[in-house]
């Protein structure tokens, strides 16, 4: 008998453990289905609050700062910018032009008897060339027609007068691609 009932009273406590593991399984899982779905809500309202959210501050930001009229804005001042920098390119040019007349100029003044007026004269013309080489507007066959004239003109003047031969060496130091106009003219022998 004794055996009996603790046969009995084993499979009680088994009945209830089977129970309460049922109960608590049933409970995790509708625990875990419950945060689960709250969870997704959750995200799904996020995501969807976040686009509100964008779509109201670029509404806003449209709206307050008119960001339309400024793309316009923009595009004119493009436009404009564009139309000064080709006015300066022609500017430029121009100068490079005023430039070959005041090389022209100074080379006169470098035979002056006074020798304050031919030393300023040929810094004048050394200032002048730099500018006038370093004049990126200029096209080559411009600065090499130009140079080379002046170059040959000095040459052909007078050899023994030092301003002339500083001005000459500058030349040739600084300019000497421009000063054989030749080259650029040469024509290729490989075209039949």
């Amino acid at each position: 008998m004794g055996l009996d009932l603790n046969n009995q009273f084993y499979q009680e406590i088994n009945r209830q453990n089977t129970f309460y593991f049922w109960i608590i399984g049933i409970v995790l899982t509708v625990s875990i289905a419950i945060t689960a779905f709250f969870g997704v809500l959750q995200w799904r309202l996020s995501d969807k609050q976040i686009e509100k959210m964008k779509i109201g501050i670029k509404e806003k930001l449209i709206n307050e700062y008119d960001l339309d009229k400024l793309e316009n804005r923009l595009a004119i001042l493009n436009n404009q910018v564009n139309e000064l920098m080709k006015k300066q390119e022609q500017l430029t040019q121009v100068h490079g032009y005023i430039l070959i007349k005041d090389i022209h100029i100074a080379t006169k003044k470098l035979f002056d008897e006074n020798p304050e007026v031919a030393l300023e004269a040929q810094n004048s013309m050394i200032i002048c060339l730099k500018e006038f080489l370093a004049n990126k507007y200029l096209d080559d066959l411009t600065k090499a027609v130009s140079l080379s004239f002046v170059y040959r003109g000095l040459k052909n003047l007078d050899s023994n007068n030092i301003y002339v031969k500083t001005v000459l060496y500058f030349m040739s130091k600084n300019a000497n691609k421009y000063l054989n106009v030749t080259d650029f003219f040469q024509i290729d022998d490989k075209i039949n």
